[in-house]
């Protein structure tokens, strides 16, 4: 009977350990899968650049009426920062080595330095943010 206890706990404590390994690895996928609907939007913003002179008001603009970009993720922030720069930026799950080298730049709606991208927890910087320059 102890051994069957045993058993049970060294099993339940393995499957506890794999848990986390895989919930660890969803995040890292999930933030990977941010850091590119960035880079497709910052490509976008560039084509729509190079053909108006600006950068749009709002991320809606790159899909009518010519097509940029084929969705607009809601999880982006963005804001024109004057007719020659933009600010975006999206929040990850956990601090990976991307966050090193991102703009960190504070602008009136997002704070590239934050937790949460608009300034109201200023721990760990999980802020993703990229400018046009």
């Amino acid at each position: 009977m102890i051994e069957l206890l045993v058993v049970i706990s060294i099993i339940s404590l393995l499957s506890s350990i794999v848990m986390s390994t895989l919930s660890a690895a969803k995040d890292k996928g999930s933030d990977t899968k941010s850091i590119q609907t960035v880079i497709q939007t910052r490509n976008a913003l560039q084509m729509y650049f190079a053909d108006n002179g600006n950068y749009p008001a709002t991320l809606s603009e790159l899909t009518t009426p010519k097509t940029y970009i084929s969705t607009i993720d809601p999880a982006v922030k963005y804001e024109v920062v004057g007719n020659n720069n933009y600010h975006m930026a999206i929040i990850l799950k956990q601090a990976m080595g991307v966050l090193s080298s991102d703009a960190d730049t504070n602008t009136t709606l997002i704070k590239g330095n934050s937790t949460d991208c608009a300034g109201a927890n200023t721990g760990t910087d999980l802020c993703y943010d990229v400018t046009a320059q």
